[in-house]
């Protein structure tokens, strides 16, 4: 089986390699131009700017404002960012050093004082962050070492900290004197280090980005960065074709071949560490019963919806919990799809056929509710459609419940979590299990987190901690694999796809680097526009 990981895993590094090379031939020679605007289409807005308050989708925006102190480059290889150096002075302390010299957009200086601010803010168990559930790990207060020295002390040995630091909307550091002059309104206010600065929001329109001449890195070569946001797929593609905008971060699975045939655009596919997973909630009837779940898994056939709802351009079939491409993966059996021994469960249940061959029990129908946003991955509204054809299909009635982003992750981080079933992406930008297995602790519940299956219990904490605190690596994938097998054993959810994720842009935008993770792609630092043609 391990065998097997690393081929995937070697495939997966070869692919993107092919990638960036493509990307490279016939640029070499070129020199990076300066100036313009570069429009890129985005399915969805933002709900504030503060990375307090922000949710996942935010990153794609967030990318080029605000930056944490560490980041991965397109090989997975870890590199300080804000961070000039860092050292581990023993299992639990974390010394690390900032760049010098480093502006937020406000003119003022980063120093460890924002560095500690931005986690003690993150963890104020009064107002914890969205995202703070990543970065519970760090014990508080923060210790200040110097203006640009700080020690982060962990509750327990960590072998994923600095990974984790690399990514998560709870880890990136915005100005601190900014968010004491604003309070509240601080939103509309950002203040970040990043490559551009905030100029304008037009809600559910635009927002509008200007090159920060101050970068610490190198101001980038656009003048200006337009997020067009566009949320019906059609109309986003046809934005592109026609020139309106310049680069389609997500590629509609039924437009990639039409794009392929345009000599204007070009499209390309890349793997990333993302995975896309149906869950069920563990805490509400009737899915509360582990019988129940087992039988409504086996009746989701994963691999025929992945090759002709997904598409191989979007995704390849899920086998275990973690995408491929990620540390800690390994295939613990899944797809578990078995028709007959989901309707032998169901009758063994006590459910029956009733009117229109819907399954019920007592005289009560079998009814559930699937929550999903459409828009955040390619397909979701198809892939719901499907999971319901299949499930009525064996009797189960479900219903369909569409939300934009901002009201689906209200639903999702609920204290009532009024869903039988949810979809949930994963983007695990360290590429390490341990980023996506925290939100299975059972203090990340809803409210406190998002573990979207709201089921605890205490072996399952045990090989999660266990997991983070081992720095041998074969016993680190072992636990890993032993929590996908918890996973499957309590049929908390049905992993769907490993995403693959294919990006168009017109033939004059040059310097994309088409990163595994949606984050890094999505900063335009290094993007310039060679002349139309």
């Amino acid at each position: 089986m391990e065998r097997s990981v690393r081929r995937l895993v070697a495939g997966s590094v070869a692919a993107l390699a092919g990638v960036l090379l493509i990307l490279a031939v016939g640029q070499a020679q070129e020199q990076p131009r300066r100036g313009g605007t570069l429009t890129v289409i985005t399915p969805s807005d933002v709900q504030t700017f503060d990375p307090h308050d922000a949710v996942g989708f935010s990153v794609r925006v967030f990318a080029n404002i605000y930056e944490p102190l560490f980041r991965k480059d397109e090989k997975g290889v870890l590199h300080g960012h804000l961070a000039q150096s860092w050292r581990l002075l023993d299992p639990t302390h974390l010394q690390v050093i900032l760049r010098k010299g480093v502006k937020f957009h406000s003119g003022n200086e980063l120093t460890a004082e924002d560095v500690k601010f931005t986690y003690e803010r993150q963890l104020n168990p009064n107002d914890l962050a969205r995202d703070a559930a990543v970065i519970k790990m760090l014990k508080t207060p923060i210790q200040v070492v110097d203006r640009y020295t700080l020690v982060l002390e962990t509750q327990t040995p960590n072998a994923a900290l600095v990974d984790t630091l690399a990514q998560s909307l709870a880890t990136l550091i915005p100005d601190s004197a900014e968010i004491k002059k604003w309070g509240k309104d601080y939103g509309l206010h950002p203040s970040g280090t990043g490559p551009f600065k905030f100029v304008e929001w037009v809600r559910g329109q635009h927002i509008k980005l200007a090159r920060n001449p101050d970068y610490w890195a190198g101001p980038p070569y656009v003048d200006t960065l337009v997020l067009k946001v566009i949320p019906e797929e059609a109309t986003r593609v046809l934005a592109l074709e026609s020139g309106e905008a310049d680069v389609l971060f997500e590629t509609p699975p039924s437009a990639i071949q039409t794009l392929r045939a345009n000599p204007k655009l070009r499209v390309h596919k890349v793997p990333t560490y993302r995975d896309v997973d149906v869950q069920f909630n563990s805490r509400k009837a009737p899915t509360d019963d582990v019988r129940l779940r087992r039988a409504l898994a086996q009746a989701i056939n994963v691999k025929s919806i992945v090759e002709e709802v997904v598409t191989p351009d979007v995704g390849q079939v899920a086998t275990g919990l973690f995408n491929p491409s990620v540390f800690g993966a390994c295939d613990v059996g899944f797809p578990v799809y078995d028709p007959a021994r989901a309707k032998q469960g169901l009758a063994e249940l006590g459910y029956r056929p009733g009117k229109d061959g819907l399954l019920e029990k007592e005289g009560r129908p079998l009814s559930l509710a699937l929550v999903v946003n459409p828009q955040r991955d390619p397909r979701n509204g198809e892939v719901a459609e499907a999971i319901q054809a299949q499930l009525r299909a064996v009797g189960v009635d479900l219903a369909v419940r569409p939300f934009d982003f901002a009201a689906y992750m209200k639903v999702l981080q609920s204290a009532e979590g009024d869903y039988n079933l949810i979809f949930h992406g994963y983007g695990v930008a360290t590429a390490d299990a341990d980023l996506k297995a925290v939100f299975f602790l059972g203090a990340n519940i809803p409210p406190a987190g998002q573990n979207t299956p709201r089921f605890t219990n205490p072996e399952l904490d045990q090989v999660i901690l266990s997991a983070q605190r081992e720095m041998n690596k074969d016993k680190r994938r072992e636990l890993y694999c032993k929590l996908g097998q918890i996973y499957r054993d309590q049929a908390l959810g049905v992993p769907l796809y490993a995403s693959f994720r294919t990006t168009s842009m017109h033939d004059h935008v040059r310097g994309m680097v088409l990163h595994p993770d949606e984050w890094y792609t999505q900063a335009y630092t290094r993007v310039w526009l060679a002349p139309k043609k």
